[in-house]
């Protein structure tokens, strides 16, 4: 972690083993939240209200033998909150870009997140997650641009239901395993 990044650490004296920050951005309405929800046990929404700038939840886990903690920034992905966005990736471990397979558009801003995210922290692990598999007659993105997009971004590329639950575990122990390498 850079020095200029000390500030932005966050410390739990009580609890024990590494803490993560994991910043999850994307366009709006693409599922962070109920990704987030859903991998934290948190109840989900039935309705979409929009993050307003950025929403801090903390799951601990275990990788292997090793406790973790993990606190995931929830990023706004509205275009009025970029100017705080780069206040808000400080400090991140690792990060979780994601869009929706039923929105193209929403894969085609993933270049701008990448670049908006690796301007300040310089790199990292990270994975693009495609959103809404659940959804497969509406769904316009397929698995293999998804891929191609991830592969020359340099990001291991998952498919996920956030609402349904499906595969959200993969993604963020895969992050995580590379973060503690």
């Amino acid at each position: 972690m850079a020095e200029e990044d000390e500030e932005y650490k966050v410390e739990f004296p009580s609890l024990k083993g590494p803490h993560l920050k994991i910043t999850v951005s994307g366009e709006p309405s693409v599922g962070k939240t109920t990704l987030i929800r859903s991998f934290t046990g948190k109840q989900l929404r039935d309705e979409y209200l929009p993050t307003l700038g950025v929403e801090i939840t903390i799951k601990r886990i275990k990788v292997g033998k090793t406790d973790v903690t993990l606190i995931m920034w929830d990023l706004a992905g509205q275009p009025q909150f970029k100017i705080v966005r780069p206040s808000y990736y400080k400090g991140s471990a690792g990060v979780v870009f994601m869009f929706d397979v039923t929105m193209p558009h929403t894969l085609a801003r993933v270049d701008d997140w990448v670049t908006e995210c690796y301007n300040v922290i310089e790199g990292g692990p990270g994975v693009l997650i495609g959103n809404k598999i659940d959804l497969k007659e509406k769904r316009l993105v397929d698995r293999s641009t998804a891929e191609a997009r991830a592969s020359r971004l340099g990001l291991r590329y998952f498919e996920t239901s956030a609402r349904l639950g499906q595969n959200i575990e993969a993604p963020l122990l895969w992050l995580v395993s590379k973060i503690l390498g």
